[in-house]
């Protein structure tokens, strides 16, 4: 036959039943009763297959094809020559090793199949054209599709054993930090405990037999020596030991001095480093004390880069003292280090105190003393004059009567002479025996009044002897006496906080302004000297006492048109 096409309607059928057919390029015939074709019979084929991605066309269809991980996608093309009515052709298929049932394909001869997992299969391919008999494909596409390397056997292992690896790595570093981290508590444990031992001591003696015997007892060492160095002889001397050549508590058989820089102890100090000897035989520094022993560990105690002592510790076998030890045992070097600084600056300062409290106990004494021997002869010089007076007057009643009070003041005062205080009561009974004889003695120009508060208990407060006597004789002599008609003294006391009595004394006299113009016409040349004194002495009992406020104030009193109305004196007396 010849191709190219026919045309339409060129045709012929001879009577001896040959039929004629006119096509493009010349004329075919042929006798239609010499073809046998079975037109019930259905043929299909897997025509092509290649690859999507790298368009690999797999004709030998009889081999296993054999795509990698990357093309795993492909595409099959059916094939079925059925002329009499293609469209009746449907096909379905299965791949066996990922498919349990059949898929239906309908008329379509093209499949496309992706993302196929890794594995064997085999593409069977079934056609039909009547729904019900299926006829299987001449042929079968069987493949494997090449798994990754991340889903071979061998990298699955190989990460398999790595996470094992790991996961006994992290098991293993989780152990070791539990390990570590109850080392640590327990190194905690041990330096608080012995902190807090070293705490409850109040001598370095003390504090360094603690030590050596909480180094036996709780780190299982077998003898330890504890020295303090002595920098004026350049030697290292035993103080506190533990184990066998002490038996007993703060008794040391024959205690021990080493020269700075001899042995392992002498080298520490000399260098301030720590030591580990893990065997002492193959050590030439080693000085054997009681017994040889094969571990030794010597830490120095330090404070401020300078060195107090050494704490040096032994055991009979080799290896015995790790890093763990000495860095336990630096630790407690330099708290035991700190303690007795501590302790040594302590003791200094309460002996610089106790000194500085004892000089100054002594002064404030000589000081009163000194005070009081000068007020006293000024009190009783002034007395003198007074009853010499009446005597010269003639007045032998009054003079008398004056003689017994101040017989009687001067028996307090010489009661009180010895002591540095005397109660507020004692104080008051003097003070007004002075004021009465003051108002015998100028014929009662001025009246008085005591006032004391009521919380102030008098007979349970002490004040230093005669402190109030001068300022209410200075109110009299210079205040009161000048007025021309009869004045008034007021005193009065009260507490103003705990341990602070206040003491008021005022007068309706003169004023100062005027009594310091009648002093300077005044002939006289008698200096009083005891508002001065008695001044320094509330200075002193104020420097004991540190009130913070002023021991004297002075207040000039005056009328409403500004004349003078008296002075007002408060005293504050440390009680």
């Amino acid at each position: 036959m010849q191709g190219y096409g026919f045309n339409l309607n060129s045709w012929f059928r001879s009577n001896d039943g040959i039929l004629f057919v006119g096509g493009i390029n010349g004329l075919n015939y042929l006798r239609p009763e010499n073809f046998t074709l079975d037109n019930g019979k259905l043929r299909v084929f897997i025509e092509e297959v290649k690859s999507s991605k790298s368009d690999t066309v797999f004709y030998a269809l009889d081999q296993k094809a054999r795509l990698s991980y990357s093309d795993r996608s492909i595409e099959v093309r059916f094939a079925s020559p059925y002329f009499n009515n293609p469209e009746k052709v449907s096909y379905r298929y299965k791949i066996e090793g990922l498919d349990d049932d059949w898929n239906y394909a309908g008329n379509n001869p093209n499949l496309r199949l992706t993302s196929l997992p890794p594995g064997h299969y085999k593409l069977r391919l079934e056609a039909t054209l009547n729904q019900a008999d299926w006829i299987p494909s001449a042929n079968v596409f069987e493949f494997r599709i090449r798994p990754p390397f991340w889903l071979t056997p061998w990298f699955i292992t190989l990460v398999a054993a790595v996470l094992c690896l790991l996961t006994w790595l992290l098991i293993r570093n989780r152990n070791q930090k539990i390990r570590e981290k109850q080392e640590e508590l327990e190194a905690e444990q041990m330096i608080h405990y012995f902190s807090t031992g070293m705490d409850d001591q109040h001598s370095v003696d003390m504090i360094l037999w603690e030590v050596a015997r909480n180094c036996i007892g709780r780190l299982q060492f077998e003898d330890c020596v504890i020295y303090l160095y002595d920098e004026e002889r350049k030697m290292l001397v035993q103080k506190a030991a533990h184990g066998p050549k002490s038996p007993k508590e703060f008794d040391i058989k024959s205690p021990i001095e080493i020269p700075l820089g001899k042995g392992i102890t002498g080298s520490v100090a000399l260098h301030g480093k720590a030591e580990l000897v893990g065997d002492t035989s193959k050590d030439p520094r080693y000085i054997v004390d009681d017994e040889v022993r094969l571990s030794e560990i010597a830490v120095p105690m330090m404070s401020g880069g300078k060195l107090i002592g050494v704490i040096d510790c032994e055991h009979t076998r080799k290896g015995f003292f790790t890093k763990k030890h000495l860095t336990m045992l630096s630790t407690i070097a330099s708290i035991c280090a700190n303690k007795i600084v501590k302790l040594q600056t302590e003791q200094e300062h309460r002996a610089i105190e106790q000194k500085l409290m004892a000089t100054r106990q002594k002064m404030v004494e000589v000081e009163m003393q000194a005070l009081r021997a000068q007020m006293n002869p000024h009190f009783i010089f002034n007395c003198l004059n007074s009853i010499n007076r009446y005597i010269v007057k003639s007045d032998q009643a009054t003079a008398s009567l004056y003689l017994t009070r101040f017989a009687k003041l001067i028996r307090l005062i010489l009661d009180n002479s010895n002591s540095q205080a005397v109660t507020l009561s004692s104080e008051m009974e003097a003070l007004k025996l002075y004021i009465e004889m003051e108002l015998i003695r100028f014929e009662k120009q001025f009246s008085y009044s005591i006032e004391v508060d009521e919380d102030v208990a008098a007979d349970s407060i002490y004040v230093p002897p005669l402190i109030i006597q001068p300022y209410v004789e200075n109110a009299i002599w210079h205040g009161l006496l000048h007025k021309e008609e009869t004045g008034n003294l007021t005193i009065r006391l009260k507490l103003s906080k705990p341990g602070l009595l206040e003491c008021f004394i005022e007068d309706n006299g003169v004023g100062r302004a005027r009594a310091k113009e009648l002093r300077s016409k005044s002939a006289s040349t008698k200096k009083s000297l005891g508002m001065k004194l008695t001044q320094d002495r509330l200075q002193l009992l104020s420097r004991e006492g540190e009130s913070g406020l002023p021991v004297i104030e002075i207040e000039d009193l005056y009328h409403e048109d500004g004349s003078a109305a008296g002075t007002r004196v408060v005293l504050r007396i440390p009680v």
